[in-house]
């Protein structure tokens, strides 16, 4: 996202990097695509603004009313964190003929991933400043990985030391999993959740590779001091009435930007430390959302522009 001012204003865009959701089509089959977050070639996404009487694809500014809701501030969204491994491009697939002889296809596993990892060596990362809202519902978890030997193993993934998924994962094969109705009593802490990730093959010499782990939690709605803040709601028939905690505002009113609708909320900073916005009811099965500070300090001027033709 990028503010351009200019002498009579701005323009308010929202771009976002390149990433590898156009490349599925690549593979032999989609589903050996394990992640959609980083390109194969680059995330470099090129953006060009034009003149035009025709339509347009704008943001509406939509009325907050805050002052006038009956409604209950929510107490919590689902929060999902993600870790996206860019260590390295895995080759993927091979066949052994003497030697490891890789497709020349995108093929199972390739992209973009953690390092190798050796049984007796496991990954482990934490999720911090996590805000957990302890009386919601169960969390979930999804991973993906795939092998890079022709050896039998298995995946076990431990949450706080607590075994979530442990699953099959032979050769060069791949997995995508889903761990459902993992109680918040897990979590041990409502801040920080540590993640540890096993290759259990006997074979020491034997490697597997992770492209991304997500944890999708009940949290509340505190945005770590952030200056821009992505997150997402589930339909509602009445709307939301949202009331965030320690988002970095800059003394100025951020904007809510609603993806789907493509309604534009200038929020409520009345109450000192708070942001407030009041959403219409809607049926869309799942909202997307970003807050953004129009602070100085997260606006990028530009001094000339480049005309194309």
């Amino acid at each position: 996202r990028a503010l351009f001012h200019s002498i009579l204003g701005y323009l308010e865009f929202l771009g976002v990097m390149n990433d590898v959701k156009k490349d599925t089509k690549r593979y032999l089959n989609t589903d050996y695509q394990l992640s959609d977050h980083y390109s194969l070639e680059t995330d470099t996404a090129a953006y060009f603004l034009t003149v035009n009487t025709g339509a347009n694809l704008r943001y509406n500014d939509a009325a907050n009313n805050v002052a006038g809701t009956t409604l209950t501030p929510e107490a919590y969204f689902m929060n999902t964190r993600g870790i996206y491994y860019n260590n390295k491009i895995n080759p993927g697939f091979a066949q052994v003929l003497g030697e490891y002889v890789y497709s020349s296809s995108y093929d199972i596993g390739e992209g973009w991933s953690s390092n190798d990892i050796a049984p007796g060596f496991d990954l482990s990362n934490v999720f911090d400043t996590i805000n957990l809202y302890n009386a919601g519902p169960s969390a979930s978890f999804r991973i993906g990985a795939s092998g890079n030997a022709l050896n039998s193993r298995r995946v076990k993934v431990k949450l706080n030391g607590t075994t979530i998924l442990d699953s099959a994962m032979d050769y060069f094969g791949y997995l995508k999993a889903t761990t459902t109705n993992i109680p918040l009593s897990t979590f041990l802490s409502p801040d920080v959740v540590g993640f540890s990730v096993q290759n259990t093959a006997a074979i020491a010499a034997d490697g597997m590779v992770i492209s991304f782990m997500e944890l999708t939690y009940p949290g509340k709605f505190n945005f770590n001091n952030q200056k821009n803040y992505y997150f997402e709601l589930p339909a509602s028939a009445l709307g939301n009435y949202l009331v965030i905690d320690n988002f970095n505002t800059g003394g100025t009113a951020p904007v809510l930007l609603d993806l789907l609708s493509g309604n534009r909320y200038t929020a409520d900073i009345s109450t000192v430390g708070k942001v407030k916005c009041v959403l219409p009811a809607s049926s869309a099965t799942l909202r997307k959302f970003i807050l953004a500070s129009q602070d100085a300090s997260n606006i990028t001027n530009v001094s000339t522009l480049v005309q194309r033709n």
